[in-house]
């Protein structure tokens, strides 16, 4: 099962500083053991939010976590699930600038 999560960010292009808002938000995925899952969201904010993913307080980075980041858009890959002592896990999904911080949690279900 492969999920894909894309978080758009749009620009506003003026000096408004704005808060950072979710507008397309994520939802709840399941994957398999081993498998690949990917989140979808969109945000908007001005200056441009910058994206960060975590599970248990640590930011998901590294061979397993990646987040690659393109020009008005970042994807967020999780590969070779595994259980972590329980089949549903929290990913919290944090949206930031100057101005402010959106969050949204998205439960992970692994079978």
């Amino acid at each position: 099962m492969l999920v894909h999560m894309v978080i758009g960010v749009v620009c506003i292009h003026d000096s408004t500083v704005t808060p950072p808002v979710i507008t397309q938000g994520l939802t709840d995925e399941g994957g398999k053991v081993g498998g690949v899952v990917t989140f979808y969201c969109k945000a908007t904010g001005n200056p441009v939010p910058i994206v960060d993913c975590y599970k248990n307080k640590k930011r998901l980075r590294g061979v397993r976590f990646q987040v690659v980041d393109a020009v008005g858009a970042s994807v967020l890959w999780i590969a070779a699930l595994r259980l972590d002592h329980e089949n549903e896990q929290t990913i919290v999904s944090e949206v930031t600038n100057e101005d402010g911080t959106a969050t949204v949690f998205i439960a992970l279900i692994i079978n």
